[in-house]
């Protein structure tokens, strides 16, 4: 008799010792109902030649309660891995994504990457998070982004950096951010860094000052340079002063102004002297009045 004949009832109940036996040929006449069925002890005996023989098909008919019990060392092939749902890929374990190689990786949609929880993601290797293309990052959730560790946020290239939305920017972590070097920091588009946010910039040290360009620096508005430590303004080197423009100068806090140096202001521009406003120029004490006059 062919297995295929046997109810869902039926193949709920073999055992561990008739499932490991199967043939391609039997496993092959399953429909996807019956994949279904299979319980939890009998997905766990299933060995590769056996799983690979499954169809597309018969892989949608797994359910999320089977898919965790797979062997770890079982890995779909592209084929079946493009047709798992989100609930089926969320249900993947940790070990399991280990089995990926980049090609695993390269093949998935963005459902699915948006289906990976953040203990997930955080699991994958650097080489598989290297794999992701620019369409697969914008896929990742922001649950995911926000539970990234700095280890893991090391991961991402400059181009995946680049490649991030607004959003997926906003809530990687301060410390994230202050995390990244300075070839990741450079793929920050105008758009990126034009939404860092208040905390994210408040992290920020020397350090990571010097790791944006002058060009980007341009980017960040008034109000964006207001969020700067005073413990980072005070300690900006006179190359690092010399990115700030004009329009950006306005938004130098008052508590910011008592921290620039009076170095740093001499080594200021007529243009960065002109852009002061009254209210700022007044907050100074008097060395620095002395040096405001003197760079004008």
């Amino acid at each position: 008799m062919s297995i295929s004949m046997l109810s869902v009832t039926q193949i709920a109940s073999l055992t561990t010792t008739i499932i490991s036996g199967l043939s391609v040929t039997d496993i092959q006449s399953l429909s996807s109902t019956q994949v279904g069925a299979i319980n939890t002890s009998g997905i766990a005996v299933l060995d590769s030649t056996q799983v690979g023989a499954l169809s597309a098909t018969q892989v949608k008919g797994l359910t999320a309660t089977q898919i965790p019990n797979f062997q770890s060392s079982i890995v779909f092939d592209t084929t079946q891995l493009l047709v798992l749902s989100s609930q089926q890929f969320a249900a993947l374990t940790s070990t399991q994504l280990d089995g990926f190689d980049e090609t695993h990786i390269g093949a998935l949609n963005s459902t699915q990457i948006g289906a990976l929880n953040a203990t997930n993601f955080n699991s994958l290797e650097t080489t598989q998070i290297g794999a992701l293309n620019a369409t697969q990052v914008r896929a990742i959730s922001v649950t995911s982004i926000k539970g990234l560790s700095a280890t893991d946020a090391g991961e991402f290239t400059a181009t995946q950096i680049g490649a991030l939305t607004n959003t997926q920017l906003q809530a990687l972590s301060a410390t994230n951010l202050s995390a990244l070097d300075e070839t990741q920091i450079g793929g920050l588009t105008a758009t990126q860094t034009a939404v860092l946010t208040a905390t994210q910039i408040k992290g920020l040290d020397n350090t990571d000052f010097s790791d944006f360009s002058s060009t980007q620096i341009a980017w960040l508005s008034s109000t964006q340079i207001g969020f700067f430590s005073p413990t980072l303004i005070e300690n900006l080197s006179t190359t690092d002063i010399g990115y700030l423009t004009a329009t950006q100068i306005p938004g130098l806090t008052v508590t910011q102004i008592d921290d620039l140096t009076t170095t740093n202001i001499s080594a200021m521009t007529t243009t960065q002297i002109a852009a002061f406003t009254t209210a700022q120029i007044q907050s100074m004490n008097d060395e620095q009045v002395i040096a405001y006059i003197l760079a004008g």
